[in-house]
């Protein structure tokens, strides 16, 4: 029997409760997906800091030793957040001079430069504060009501949330560092690791074969010796050729695909190249590897050379993603039995003094020397 007309247009609006509809640009979610946030919280914020300056007032019958005071403690503030700064700075400037910063002092400098809410509000108190000293020197804190320290405490503390103290390149790059897994980095590490190296290296089930099977049969088949284990390159630059190919290394062929069926694709293939490398120390015996670059590097490249949302955040802390890419992948390459002898990742810096390409020919022939 056929849906009646009320049972139809019942059916018709159920994806309404589980789809995200956009209607000409505005998203409505249904009740099981989170939505964006609000911006209530930043409301609250300046409701309370408004309300903590009131009371500062209050309790002190509104004389002007309350801007003073909370002058006062907006400048200790930004004092002691300049000096935390400071003291990072010591550590990129012994540590991290020259590959972070490429040893220049305006690079080191804008890493840890407040913002220019944080600023102006800074200038602006210093002024406050400048007026009462030339008119009676320091501040008699006597004269201040007692309660009122918190409430002026309160409100430094909001107004940092407001002016954004928090933000500056160098706090961005210490996020990195912690490694929640939250970042960039670990997004396209995890892809990486999971949706490509973890489907192409090891057994799959049925008669699927593992890299080592698969090079083994190239190596038969060709009647050659490839390296049994494939190099995955990591270029600081995130620049990433179509080919390895350079003086001494040239490509050789494929390995043989490997067929799977991923999120609704059927028969998806995957495969790896083989490159011929020529050691000069002995050109007549060619060494032949399975490498290849990072493919998410290339993505991310290209996000560089887009002019999108958050374009200028990613040049500003490439290097801090390209390098937490490295070691997040590298750690659950590391602690996979399945896959740890089967892959290496090789993370260098592709660039010579003078700005050109380096050939990768002599860093896979001392992987391969280091081996044999």
């Amino acid at each position: 029997m056929p849906p009646t007309g009320s049972s139809s247009r019942k059916s018709s609006n159920d994806w309404k409760t589980y789809v995200v509809a956009d209607k000409g640009g505005r998203l409505k979610f249904p009740s099981t997906i989170p939505k964006v946030r609000s911006k209530l919280t930043e409301k609250l914020v300046i409701f309370f800091m408004i309300l903590s300056l009131y009371c500062t007032f209050y309790l002190n019958d509104f004389d002007e030793i309350c801007l003073e005071a909370i002058s006062y403690g907006v400048l200790i503030f930004y004092a002691m957040e300049a000096l935390y700064r400071l003291i990072l700075s010591f550590e990129e400037l012994l540590n991290h001079f020259m590959p972070r910063y490429q040893n220049s002092i305006r690079h080191l400098f804008n890493s840890f430069i407040f913002t220019r809410e944080s600023c102006f509000v800074a200038t602006m108190f210093a002024i406050v504060e400048w007026y009462f000293y030339n008119k009676h020197g320091l501040i008699d804190l006597n004269k201040l009501d007692r309660r009122s320290f918190f409430s002026i405490a309160l409100f430094v503390w909001f107004l940092g949330k407001v002016t954004r103290v928090e933000q500056a390149s160098i706090y961005n790059s210490l996020r990195f560092e912690e490694d929640d897994g939250l970042n960039y980095s670990s997004a396209m590490a995890h892809s990486f690791f999971h949706g490509y190296l973890r489907l192409i290296l090891p057994k799959t089930g049925g008669q699927d074969k593992n890299l080592i099977e698969i090079i083994e049969v190239y190596s038969d088949k060709h009647n050659v010796q490839v390296f049994p284990k494939l190099f995955i390159l990591v270029p600081k630059s995130a620049v990433c050729p179509v080919s390895l190919e350079g003086t001494n290394i040239h490509l050789s062929s494929s390995l043989e695909e490997k067929q799977l069926t991923i999120a609704g694709v059927q028969k998806r293939v995957y495969k790896n190249s083989v490159y011929k490398v020529r050691d000069p120390q002995n050109p007549k015996q060619p060494n032949y590897v399975c490498a290849e670059y990072a493919t998410p590097l290339r993505t991310f490249f290209k996000a560089l050379e887009a002019s999108g949302k958050y374009n200028e955040n990613f040049k500003k802390h490439q290097d801090d993603i390209v390098l937490h890419f490295y070691l997040t992948t590298r750690d659950l390459v590391m602690n996979d039995p399945d896959i740890s002898n089967l892959c290496e990742l090789i993370y260098y810096d592709d660039r010579d003094e003078k700005g050109n390409f380096r050939d990768v020919a002599p860093i896979l022939l001392r992987k391969i020397r280091k081996r044999l």
